[in-house]
């Protein structure tokens, strides 16, 4: 699974007065097993010792929500990307 470089996970709760950082360590894969989705994979440190696993599942009706904020946060990456994903996937370059 392709891990996300550049992502931390930070955890916060009723008691906790701010963001604490928690690990830089995201997974992120397709998941399929009702309908399609992005799968996201973390681990949080439990209270008693061990460790909790968080997965977090977006449809693709969820897409268009996350497109539109990574487009208010970085417009020329994200339009970057986005043209370069569309000419490999739809236009590939044939050899």
């Amino acid at each position: 699974m392709p891990s996300l470089r550049g992502a931390k996970v930070f955890r916060s709760g009723v008691t906790a007065s701010r963001w604490n950082f928690e690990n830089d360590s995201v997974i992120v894969n397709n998941f399929s097993e009702r309908e399609p989705s992005l799968h996201f994979k973390f681990e949080l440190a439990s209270k008693g010792g061990g460790t909790t696993e968080v997965s977090l599942r977006m449809s693709p009706s969820c897409f268009d929500a996350i497109l539109n904020q990574m487009y208010k946060v970085a417009p020329e990456k994200t339009a970057a990307l986005m043209a370069r994903q569309m000419k490999e996937h739809f236009w590939p370059e044939t050899t």
